[in-house]
């Protein structure tokens, strides 16, 4: 099936075809799909239909999908939709390295749970990932600013990724 058959089925208001369609996306992939994926979280109400897209997500394998799911959060207004994006950025394992500065502006001007979501997406990559030391102190310098302006738990979230930073860190 191309892509424009699958975006017209994607844009239907027809809930099972759509499924049948999202399972087989799930199963071979296409990164050129997620901006309408995005945009059909978005809009449906239905559950399963939900449940189906943020499983694409978590599961994507494609590093060429990173930029898709990164433009997808900087667009995003709907609060519990942006959870799903950030949360996804963890559980797929895609290196988000080059993205940081998109999550450290999450962990210093997010609710909470946003930020503890984008705080986990750094720490996850501490192990496999190693920053410039120049661009590292930059986040340092930008988590440790945003550390003023917040309450005590999230300046734990931020005391958390500096850690986490340092230990990307090239020596």
């Amino acid at each position: 099936m191309e892509n424009k058959e699958i975006v017209k089925i994607i844009k239907s208001n027809n809930n099972s075809l759509i499924i049948d369609t999202l399972k087989k996306i799930k199963e071979k992939g296409n990164k050129d799909l997620i901006p309408e994926i995005y945009n059909l979280l978005i809009m449906s109400n239905d559950k399963k239909i939900q449940a189906i897209i943020t499983d694409i997500f978590n599961n994507l394998k494609d590093q060429k999908s990173v930029p898709y799911l990164i433009n997808a959060i900087n667009n995003c207004s709907d609060s519990i939709v942006k959870n799903i994006l950030v949360s996804a950025c963890w559980k797929n394992g895609l290196n988000y390295s080059e993205h940081y500065d998109i999550f450290i502006d999450l962990i210093i001007n997010s609710d909470f749970e946003l930020a503890f979501e984008a705080h986990t997406v750094i720490d996850n990559q501490s192990i496999s990932i190693k920053l410039n030391s120049e661009i590292a102190d930059k986040y340092i310098a930008q988590l440790k600013s945003g550390i003023k302006e917040t309450d005590t738990h999230k300046a734990a979230i931020i005391n958390e990724t500096i850690n986490a930073i340092l230990n990307q860190k090239e020596d």
